[in-house]
């Protein structure tokens, strides 16, 4: 009779601890949310340009980082999910054009940039702007303080006439405040 109650007394303690550390390992394995402030900590990027002008080809390779001053972007899950970047930037553009490289610095102040958002699941996210087609995004890293997304998108666009396309790959990094 005692070794029954030691039993019944020994498997109720088992089934209390086990549903308790069940209810903690769920606070524990709770993900991390994309909902807040973002600033941009690095950036880089390759462009590869095509343009066509009197028949002939050109293609320019820009590689580069930018120098951040301070770019924020503000992600949100109002019913429409919607992000705001704001901030300032550089973009240092070393190119090559028929063997000759040059480097011109541009600056991007005041950033203004609002559009929609998706995460659709642990590795892809999506951005809407106003003006650029849809970016898919592929999170290489995602926690409470860091996200880490990757993205090519091509852009047509017409310079004096000439017609190029644009196809841009960019690793942004950002730390949550």
């Amino acid at each position: 009779m005692k070794t029954t109650f030691l039993k019944t007394l020994l498997l109720s303690c088992v089934a209390v601890l086990m549903i308790s550390c069940t209810e903690d390992l769920e606070d524990l394995v709770k993900p991390p949310s994309v909902v807040g402030v973002w600033e941009l900590e690095s950036m880089e990027y390759d462009v590869r340009t095509e343009a066509i002008k009197n028949g002939e080809v050109f293609s320019i390779d820009h590689t580069g980082t930018a120098e951040i001053f301070g770019l924020k972007m503000n992600i949100s899950d109002d019913p429409t999910n919607t992000f705001l970047a704001e901030g300032y930037y550089t973009v240092e553009i070393p190119s090559d054009l028929a063997g000759e490289t040059f480097k011109e610095v541009f600056p991007f102040m005041d950033v203004h940039k609002r559009g929609t958002w998706l995460k659709e699941s642990d590795r892809l996210m999506y951005f809407n702007f106003e003006g650029l087609p849809e970016i898919e995004a592929e999170i290489l890293k995602f926690s409470s303080t860091k996200l880490v997304i990757s993205y090519e998108v091509t852009v047509e666009d017409e310079i004096e006439g000439t017609l190029s396309t644009n196809t841009i790959n960019g690793l942004y990094t950002f730390s949550k405040e």
